[in-house]
């Protein structure tokens, strides 16, 4: 069963998300998920800046939001779950997307949105090392945004506590340690379905009659089908065993 997932890029815990369900503007698409935009975007940017007139810095702030949102959504998609809307509000943002993902994809996920803004900082960083000192105002406001207000959020929502990001990304870290981060996507602790291996040809000397100008396809005998389920049974058993002993030394 599909369960539904936020991320967020600002403290909104998951039982005020219902209010910021109405009242958006979408303005573009991700990969079939709306991008929206909430009425009380503004109202934010302007507490945001102590209510001083700096458009620079909420353009900035908009984008911080706007882009941790995008890189949850882009590992939900590597995860193969389903994003449903990337939201910008006016106290942070929310990737609601569905899924059940393995423990280590959840946290992977919930690092995404710092990883994209840590991108940002790098960026911003290099861009003011080598670029002449700004003139613009404008620009001064977005870059000093994108360093100084980004870091801040970032380090906010890398605290260990729900709803923040760092309740579910930091466990990734003690995977890492106990050695049981692996590469490529998760798999089953348990087989999804038991295969019944290809029975052995009839010995027959005769080839298989056609009956209306289709091939009669071997019978097998009850008691050979049984056999073969009970083989097939418990040979999923063995390796769903194996697999639990692995998970326990490891």
């Amino acid at each position: 069963m599909l369960r539904a997932n936020r991320c967020g890029a600002a403290a909104i815990p998951a039982h005020t998300a219902g209010v910021f369900d109405r009242g958006y503007l979408t303005i573009a698409r991700f990969r079939g998920a709306q991008v929206r935009v909430h009425w009380s975007t503004p109202l934010g940017a302007l507490i945001f800046t102590r209510f001083a007139f700096l458009p620079g810095a909420w353009l900035g702030f908009f984008l911080i939001v706007l882009l941790h949102e995008l890189g949850h959504a882009v590992l939900v998609r590597a995860a193969r779950m389903q994003v449903v809307s990337i939201d910008v509000l006016g106290f942070g943002g929310l990737c609601r997307w569905y899924g059940v993902p393995s423990p280590k994809w959840r946290a992977i996920i919930a690092w995404g949105g710092v990883l994209a803004q840590a991108i940002l900082l790098l960026l911003t960083a290099i861009t003011l090392a080598v670029l002449p000192p700004v003139r613009s105002a404008l620009l001064a406001q977005l870059l000093d945004t994108f360093l100084w207000t980004n870091a801040f959020i970032m380090a906010l929502n890398l605290l260990p506590i729900p709803p923040l990001d760092g309740a579910e990304a930091w466990p990734l870290v003690g995977m890492l340690a106990k050695g049981r981060f692996k590469r490529g996507r998760p798999r089953r602790s348990t087989p999804a379905a038991v295969r019944v291996p290809a029975p052995n040809p009839p010995r027959a000397s005769k080839p298989p009659r056609s009956i209306q100008g289709r091939r009669q396809s071997p019978v097998i005998d009850d008691a050979e089908a049984d056999r073969l389920i009970k083989e097939a049974i418990a040979e999923a058993s063995r390796e769903a065993e194996k697999r639990r002993r692995d998970g326990r030394l490891h």
